[in-house]
């Protein structure tokens, strides 16, 4: 018993301190710009940078996981943490602190990784809860990060967004090295270096004509051919991994309903959750003259996210034992189902910080639930030796959603003219549609899942 919590705690810290990095940055854009003195679409290459190399690296690690060991790979993902949040902490221009984020990235594949070594190291009983506890960490962590970021700018300088990590990402590297075993079935065979570098490109040009859209316009020419790129390098990947003998994903595997379901709704659902966390310290922070905001600072504009916080923890800790009870496929549905009503509670209620809290919370619950269903779809769907790539690729479709529900989000307030005056209260409403809108798409997905995946 004390190893399997053992194995637990190292895994939860490794989520934690991954999650928190992920999301510290946004906050303190305002203050690196000023610091900096670059424009707004220089800085936001801080977030994309970020997002772009934990695409890339999240299906890459989660394979060589599979075949060389989840622990081995693990351990090095937080090396590259330390390395790249080191990086960020000692930069004093924008284009070292880039350089930082994009190392930070690759270790992206903390989440694959860590729901691989679950199934080999815990007993069967124990892998739903255990999986959506480490589900839930995704928004806890992300929503610690942009609450400690307020005060951390307020009272120290930037350079301890990083800093204060760092211990936690030491904590992480000490239990899994004194904690996590080595053992675990292995895939034998090669690493398909062509595959990687195909499916790399395709997500960097996805991911780029998503995350630039609203800088650059949606129609521009560098939108389209960034697009046209990520088909392009998709479709030669897919074709190149049908015919080669050990690809980088298996793509039958992908073809399993449960799987393809799970990365649909991921995407989805993804939009609903990143468009809450994108507009809650928005609505915080705007005057209460425009209608819609609460007239916060910055720290307690940041709070907003914190009922939401825990509310994901609170349902991946009950839905990893739901899914076993009642099926992935129902708590799936009910996760959705409840990011969307809180989303609309928020456009409906929004004139004091309990109605704003208590939306927070039940998104939080929605999301909580949809991201611990995910995991365990996949994870009893596809076999043992495939579980780190599978868990890898859900992990890339979900961060794709919340690219486009922040993307969606943001275009949708510009339309209203400058953030801050009464004309932008319909399109905060717009933005809130778009993602309630996206829940319904999920529950929707989430309905066509099996009932009770049976485990390969």
């Amino acid at each position: 018993m004390r190893s399997h919590r053992a194995i637990m705690v190292a895994l939860m810290l490794s989520a934690m301190a991954y999650s928190q990095l992920q999301a510290m940055v946004g906050p303190a854009l305002p203050t690196l710009q000023h610091e900096f003195r670059v424009e707004t679409s220089d800085l936001a290459w801080l977030m994309n940078g970020f997002i772009l190399s934990a695409a890339v690296a999240t299906p890459v690690a989660g394979r060589l996981g599979d075949m060389f060991g989840r622990r081995r790979v693990l351990l090095i993902a937080l090396v590259l943490l330390a390395v790249g949040t080191a990086l960020c902490g000692l930069a004093q221009s924008l284009p070292t602190m880039i350089v930082g984020r994009v190392v930070a990235g690759l270790g992206g594949a903390v989440f694959p990784l860590s729901f691989a070594i679950v199934r080999e190291s815990l007993p069967r009983a124990r892998v739903g809860p255990a999986i959506g506890l480490l589900s839930a960490l995704v928004g806890v962590g992300g929503g610690a990060g942009i609450v400690v970021a307020g005060p951390i700018i307020e009272h120290l300088s930037y350079h301890w967004l990083f800093w204060l990590p760092l211990g936690l990402i030491a904590a992480a590297l000490a239990a899994t090295l004194a904690w996590v075993p080595s053992g675990g079935e292995r895939v034998p065979g090669r690493v398909d270096w062509v595959g990687a570098l195909l499916l790399s490109g395709a997500l960097v040009g996805l991911l780029l004509a998503l995350a630039r859209g609203g800088t650059w316009g949606w129609t521009s020419p560098r939108v389209g051919a960034s697009a046209a790129v990520a088909a392009v390098l998709g479709a030669i990947w897919a074709r190149q991994a049908t015919r080669t003998a050990d690809p980088l994903i298996d793509l039958h595997t992908m073809r399993l309903r449960a799987v393809w379901t799970a990365n649909a709704t991921a995407i989805l659902c993804g939009v609903t959750m990143s468009t809450s966390m994108f507009l809650l310290p928005q609505m915080g922070a705007q005057p209460r003259d425009t209608g819609f905001g609460l007239g916060m600072d910055i720290t307690r504009a940041g709070l907003l996210i914190l009922p939401q916080s825990f509310t994901i923890l609170l349902a991946g800790v009950v839905g990893g034992r739901a899914c076993g009870r009642y099926g992935s496929r129902a708590v799936l549905m009910v996760g959705a189902a409840a990011g969307g009503a809180g989303l609309g509670m928020l456009a409906l209620l929004h004139h004091a910080p309990w109605q704003a809290f208590i939306s927070s919370a039940v998104v939080g619950l929605g999301t909580g639930l949809v991201q611990t269903a995910m995991g365990n779809l996949v994870v009893d769907a596809v076999p043992a030796t495939q579980t780190a790539a599978a868990a890898g690729t859900n992990t890339v479709a979900r961060n794709i959603g919340m690219t486009l529900g922040a993307q969606q989000a943001a275009s949708i307030l510009a339309l209203g003219g400058p953030v801050g005056t009464p004309d932008t209260v319909a399109w905060f409403n717009a933005a809130l549609a778009v993602g309630a809108v996206s829940a319904v798409l999920g529950l929707a997905v989430a309905y066509l899942a099996p009932r009770r995946p049976v485990a390969t």
